[in-house]
């Protein structure tokens, strides 16, 4: 009975040691487990520090380069608007600069204009003096002529018969011829008629002259030198070699110069150069 009792307690006993040793080894195999864990949680965890320094680090960076960026964008914005002042300023200074070249362009046409129109009126003064002069000096001339002509035809009409004095009427030269153009009483020649003025102001004579003595007239007031002829544009012209300025005569091809067309200008070049009168 005591023995029986013996081994049923030494078998209890044994049972609650292999339990108790299960008990010991389930405890330890999870406070390995739970370790096992902990270290990978702390190891995660280790892991996400350093991936959330490495964040914070280039999150830093990031932000002085935005920083940066935002610094240059204004430098940039300054830059671009002192530029946008400047290129306003500057198509202000060109738009008075334009309105002042306009200004300038018209004030220079404006004097060459009336340059050339005081040009083309003292040349119309100058021609109408030239032509008055003409008309005088060939109205003297022609006044002249007829002054001549009325000496010569008042000599040719006295004319005297060489005969002895008549005894009976004791008339020295009885066959002496008196015409109507002499008075027989004071032998003076009546003035020859004034001649009528034309309606253009210029004087008519019933003299005609021939064209040679016209020409010859003309070469007698003023020294012109020789008649040459000119070419411009491939046109040919009149002129007079020492006349200054030269005026160019239509080309006819009798040798005549009659109807002024312009006048021949010596440029800065030494080249002469045709302006025509305008119409």
């Amino acid at each position: 009975m005591d023995n029986l009792v013996i081994n049923n307690l030494s078998e209890k006993k044994n049972q609650i040691q292999d339990l108790l040793q299960d008990i010991f080894n389930e405890y330890n195999r999870m406070n390995e487990t739970k370790i096992q864990n902990n270290c990978e949680k702390d190891l995660e965890m280790r892991t996400m520090i350093e991936t959330i320094r490495t964040l914070e680090a280039s999150e830093k960076v990031k932000i002085d380069e935005i920083r940066n960026l935002k610094k240059t964008i204004h430098e940039y914005e300054t830059l671009i608007n002192n530029l946008n002042d400047k290129l306003e300023t500057v198509e202000e200074d060109k738009q008075e600069e334009n309105r002042f070249d306009m200004v300038r362009i018209q004030a220079k046409e404006i004097t060459e204009k009336d340059r050339e129109i005081d040009r083309l009126n003292g040349l119309l003064n100058h021609y109408k003096k030239k032509d008055i002069q003409e008309e005088k000096k060939i109205d003297k001339v022609i006044t002249n002529v007829e002054c001549k002509e009325i000496s010569e035809i008042s000599e040719i009409t006295l004319q005297e018969l060489n005969e002895p004095v008549n005894e009976e009427t004791g008339e020295e030269n009885p066959n002496f011829v008196y015409e109507e153009s002499i008075s027989p009483d004071n032998n003076t020649i009546p003035e020859a008629p004034e001649p009528e003025p034309s309606p253009d102001g210029s004087i008519k004579s019933d003299v005609k002259l021939s064209p040679v003595e016209m020409e010859d007239i003309s070469e007698k007031k003023t020294d012109k030198g020789k008649l040459i002829i000119v070419t411009s544009k491939k046109i040919k012209y009149y002129a007079y070699e020492k006349e200054d300025p030269q005026t160019v005569y239509e080309f006819n091809g009798n040798k005549i110069a009659n109807k002024p067309l312009g006048t021949r200008i010596k440029n800065d070049k030494g080249k002469y150069k045709v302006q025509l009168f305008s119409l």
